[in-house]
């Protein structure tokens, strides 16, 4: 009767031991949660470890060793179970340990994670992604696919819940739009850079194995065994950023004003369907669910979605037909902004954006006129034909008249280049764009001309000018400063190219450098000039007399200046 007693016992042992360390983490975890955390893995490998720890203890006690004992030297056939259950207990308390032992630095991570919002946890991604690499490149037992798919699982539900905490979904509806737009932009792109980090750790597994002599399992499994929840709740994400978006150019209703006749009428119908717009969107504001949760029970909130699809599309349709109006009336629609590549109404109005390209082509045709009119002018009369503003010399004028031709067509392509909406993406566009840099490589090419003429002109010029002298006497022996009309024009004309920003030679610039100094050395000279002629016109002959000898002496100081001294040396005087 003792040994059937001990014998059943060892038995029921078995099975309770059995029962014990075959219970899998996921069955466990899963069993009281829907959306487990971290923590609860790293509760169960602690609760574990603590209740082999136990059980060790118990099998190492004198009377449990006794039934062993008593079991070998009768020779059971149940010794094996008793010796199965030792094993059983070994095995797992050495798992436990070094389960428990490798997922404690990962535990810390995790904690000061889970307490963060994700604008503060992007950092650290990449330090906790590379713990959990060493974790399993040195662990012995947690290494298994199926250890580590149920942390990731886990650990995708923690990374949700970091999400969902920064977006803040009861207030999302409540906020500015915009504001919500950038938190889902946000949040998308920290969860995308999380998708890179995992795929960069297995990519490089190899790197978390140095040290270790055992075999690891690698991450063979699928993506979908650990990313079917992440990846649904990035689609929510996506589909509230569109919603946002939407808001976001319908706000821009506001500030577009259309011009024309009609400009008044069409900008209070854009402002009715504003109205309209904020209606429906205050409708989300009601809504009793999370809007972040793809899985959650009783949630409407794909039906209230495709609802406000429909309603917005509407809107768009009715914008649409006022754009149409616009560019009918204006030809301008430069405040429309992205609200013009909304697919309903870019669909709409493609087939009247050409009134643009058509202003933009009768423009060019313009300016070609007028650009040939001067050309002739230039090559038939030269450039003293050009009719040029009057307060700039011929060459700088003409060049500034060109800028101007120039100003009317690049003016009109930078606002269109403003347009959100491709213009000139198709055939016609294209055709009027290279009509565009025709001209433009027509008008430069000539400006280029002139200015390579009159740099050799001018500076010939300057260089005959700057060899005459300081002063000069003329037949009735008057004084009059000796700086040519030519040096005056070359100043001008080099201070005017310079604000248009043309090329000119260092010689040129060098030459303009001294202007200042040329100034005051000309204002010194003219009042030279203007004292001695002075003094001859009006001093009588008696008073000439009496001063003959002084300005005899101050005569024959001048001398150098109308015999000797250039401008070239100006600076010696």
């Amino acid at each position: 009767m003792m040994k059937h007693s001990i014998e059943f016992m060892v038995v029921k042992w078995l099975d309770s031991v059995e029962n014990l360390v075959g219970v899998k983490p996921t069955d466990k975890i899963f069993s009281t949660e829907k959306y487990p955390l971290p923590e609860a893995i790293f509760a169960y490998w602690e609760s574990r470890q603590e209740n082999l720890e136990n059980l060790a203890h118990q099998l190492g006690d004198i009377r449990i060793k006794t039934i062993g004992f008593v079991l070998e030297k009768i020779q059971s056939v149940f010794e094996h179970s008793y010796r199965r259950i030792v094993e059983l207990v070994l095995e797992s308390l050495a798992e436990a340990r070094d389960i428990t032992k490798c997922l404690a630095a990962l535990k810390k991570k995790i904690d000061r994670f889970e307490m963060n919002i994700m604008d503060d946890n992007r950092a650290e991604i990449r330090p906790l992604m590379l713990t959990v690499g060493l974790v399993w490149g040195h662990s012995r037992y947690f290494h298994t696919l199926d250890n580590m798919t149920l942390f990731f699982n886990l650990f995708h539900n923690s990374l949700i819940e970091c999400v969902i905490r920064t977006i803040e979904p009861d207030s999302m509806f409540q906020g500015d739009v915009e504001e919500a737009y950038k938190k889902i932009i946000m949040n998308v792109q920290h969860i995308e850079y999380y998708k890179t980090i995992y795929r960069e750790c297995r990519n490089s597994l190899k790197k978390f194995k140095i040290g270790t002599t055992f075999n690891s399992q690698d991450w063979t499994w699928q993506a979908a065994k650990i990313f079917q929840r992440l990846d649904l709740f990035i689609d929510r994400l996506h589909e509230l950023q569109e919603l946002f978006n939407t808001g976001r150019d319908f706000m821009k209703l506001d500030k577009i004003v259309i011009g024309g006749l009609k400009g008044r009428q069409i900008t209070a119908a854009l402002e009715k369907i504003l109205e309209d717009y904020k209606s429906y969107y205050r409708e989300w504001t009601n809504i009793q669910y999370n809007p972040l949760d793809p899985e959650k029970e009783n949630s409407n909130f794909e039906i209230d979605r495709v609802n406000f699809k429909k309603k917005t599309d509407m809107l768009e349709r009715m914008i649409a037909t006022q754009f149409e109006k616009a560019l009918e009336d204006s030809h301008d629609l430069l405040l429309g902004g992205q609200i013009l590549l909304r697919p309903i109404i870019r669909a709409h109005i493609d087939s009247f954006m050409h009134f643009i390209v058509d202003d933009f082509e009768n423009e060019i045709l313009y300016v070609k006129e007028d650009f040939n009119i001067l050309k002739q002018m230039y090559t038939e009369k030269g450039i003293v034909a050009i009719p040029t503003d009057d307060c700039f010399p011929k060459t700088s004028g003409t060049i500034a008249l060109l800028n101007k031709l120039r100003y009317r067509i690049t003016s009109i392509y930078k606002d269109s280049d403003l347009y959100d909406y491709p213009i000139f993406e198709n055939e016609r566009g294209k055709n009027v764009l290279d009509l565009y840099n025709r001209m433009l490589q027509e008008i430069n090419g000539f400006i280029k001309s002139i200015l390579a003429k009159w740099v050799v002109e001018c500076w010939s010029g300057i260089q005959e000018s700057m060899a005459t002298s300081l002063l000069k006497r003329d037949d009735d022996e008057n004084l009059s400063v000796n700086f040519s009309e030519n040096l005056k024009i070359a100043l001008k004309d080099i201070k005017v190219l310079r604000l248009l920003e043309c090329d000119l030679t260092p010689n040129l610039l060098k030459f303009f450098g001294l202007e200042e100094n040329l100034w005051q050395a000309r204002i010194k000279l003219e009042r030279i000039a203007e004292w001695c002629n002075d003094i001859k016109d009006r001093a009588h002959e008696t008073e000439r007399a009496l001063i003959a000898v002084e300005m005899a002496m101050i005569n024959e100081q001048i001398k150098p200046l109308i015999e000797k001294i250039t401008w070239d040396a100006y600076s010696k005087f």
